[in-house]
């Protein structure tokens, strides 16, 4: 979610917080009736006061009307890769692609665990996202350029795809002897 939309949605729901602890106070009779009605009159009857509810209750409407058409936007990430040939269409699953980099790059020497997500831009270019924690012997400069290449030129042997980026990120030493690896 961007910082536009989060901004909005603390804005509404810090509304919401308001209008309900006035509904509540109402009804458990901590407003009088009588001043109620003089609020009520000068919401209706002020010309600043009234001005104020509307422009609040046209900006409300507006960002409630915003945030429900993020909400059922469809923003979806496509689950396979598609690329066309001369005799058809090949699609293969953003978890075939993830798995074979899993398998791929199980004999690496160093790498603890390893995470492998694919991701396609709005180019249709195929980039692999690999996150590894490494046993903290082997250095991490040979690791990372062994995996990029493995993973590339493996991939799309495989696949038939293009790869267009492998990016690795070392995000820890792993503490544990041994390989464990995680789709995600």
């Amino acid at each position: 979610m961007k910082i536009f939309d989060r901004l909005l949605l603390f804005l509404i729901s810090i509304s919401l917080i308001a209008i309900s602890i006035v509904v509540l106070l109402i009804s458990f009779g901590f407003f009088q009736y009588d001043f109620l009605q003089d609020v009520l009159y000068d919401i209706f009857h002020l010309t600043n006061v009234k001005l104020l509810v509307s422009i609040f209750g046209i900006l409300m409407l507006l960002i409630s009307f915003y945030l429900l058409s993020r909400t059922t936007k469809g923003n979806h990430r496509p689950s396979v890769f598609r690329q066309s040939t001369e005799l058809g269409e090949i699609a293969v699953s953003f978890e075939t692609i993830e798995n074979l980099v899993i398998k791929v790059t199980s004999k690496v020497k160093g790498v603890r665990e390893l995470k492998s997500k694919v991701n396609i831009d709005e180019n249709d270019n195929l980039s692999i996202v690999v996150r590894i924690q490494f046993d903290g012997e082997t250095p991490i400069p040979q690791i990372t350029n062994e995996l990029q290449a493995i993973i590339k030129g493996k991939v799309e042997e495989i696949t038939g795809l293009s790869v267009t980026k492998v990016h690795v990120m070392v995000s820890n030493i792993s503490q544990t002897p041994g390989r464990k690896v995680v789709l995600g």
